[in-house]
């Protein structure tokens, strides 16, 4: 039971990080590659947060201060 919930907290955490990065891609298509292996090394609580600050994000260096 421990290991389903576990498998399934790592299966919305890699759709969550998988949604952010296409994204950041639409909102930014020159983006340094490099985000997506500082992102999912993150928290899900920080993606969600980086999720919703990406609406009045301006540049993507703004991502900097969750890492």
């Amino acid at each position: 039971d421990v290991l389903k919930k576990e498998g399934k907290q790592e299966g919305i955490k890699e759709g969550t990080v998988d949604l952010l990065w296409r994204i950041l891609i639409k909102k930014f298509p020159t983006i340094d590659r490099g985000y997506y292996q500082k992102i999912n090394q993150l928290d899900l609580t920080t993606i969600e947060v980086i999720s919703i600050d990406l609406l009045d994000m301006k540049d993507p260096k703004e991502l900097e201060k969750y890492f």
